[in-house]
């Protein structure tokens, strides 16, 4: 076990982990009481680049957190640090001292998961790209359809199953994007359509077919249970 105080400096600590790991933890007792503080990590990867994650307190003082896989994609030494707060959004700060994780050249060579992780991430995005499309045009269908006299409630119905089904792929891709980011942190490409885009799009298309469904417009439709 890696023992750490976060208030006298000691000797720089080692994780030993090699490359391409996806299940490795980094462990530390702490010698302060963190028991009911928010912590977190730190981690430098290659080029420069840095990596934030949040960590497990246990009911014993050790806090733990799994090393993420853009750190063991390359070989080397990266440093790090926990981040003590009373609470996720307060803003006092206790850094430890530095720790440092050591990630062995694998004998066997394989793409670079972080790269095959941002091109799933990109795919993922442009399908929810295509996903928010869907659900824009079903929006304004639906809404021409509760203000159109002729056929209304048959255009209604279309559109409220085509909400069914954009809504079901477009939680299915929030669901596969947010899968991907968790494994490699704070991944936050720039142009991407979030999940958090995405959703908040999906909730407005279900409160406009659950408007018309509950009969605050003139036009009533059948749709599935939201």
């Amino acid at each position: 076990m890696n023992y750490i105080s976060l208030l006298n400096r000691g000797v720089t600590l080692s994780i030993d982990c090699m490359q391409y790991d996806t299940s490795r933890y980094a462990e530390f007792m702490i010698a302060e009481n963190v028991q009911e503080k928010n912590c977190t990590y730190e981690l430098e990867t290659k080029n420069d680049k840095e990596v934030k994650g949040d960590c497990t307190i246990s009911d014993d003082n050790v806090v733990s957190f799994l090393i993420p896989e853009n750190v063991t994609a390359s070989p080397g030494t990266y440093d790090g640090q926990l981040i003590i707060k009373n609470s996720a959004s307060s803003s006092d700060r206790l850094g430890s001292f530095p720790f440092q994780i050591k990630v062995t050249e694998a004998p066997h060579q394989q793409d670079d998961p972080y790269e095959v992780a941002l091109s799933e991430v990109r795919q993922a995005t442009q399908e929810c790209i295509d996903a928010t499309e869907d659900l824009n045009d079903i929006k304004s269908a639906a809404q021409t359809a509760t203000s159109s006299a002729n056929s209304a409630a048959s255009s209604a119905n279309a559109a409220a199953s085509k909400a069914n089904t954009a809504v079901s792929t477009a939680n299915a891709k929030i669901q596969e994007m947010e899968e991907i980011i968790d494994r490699f942190g704070d991944i936050n490409p720039e142009d991407l359509v979030t999940p958090s885009e995405l959703n908040a799009l999906r909730t407005e298309v279900i409160n406009l077919i659950n408007g018309i469904k509950n009969g605050t417009t003139d036009v009533m439709i059948e749709v599935e249970g939201s």
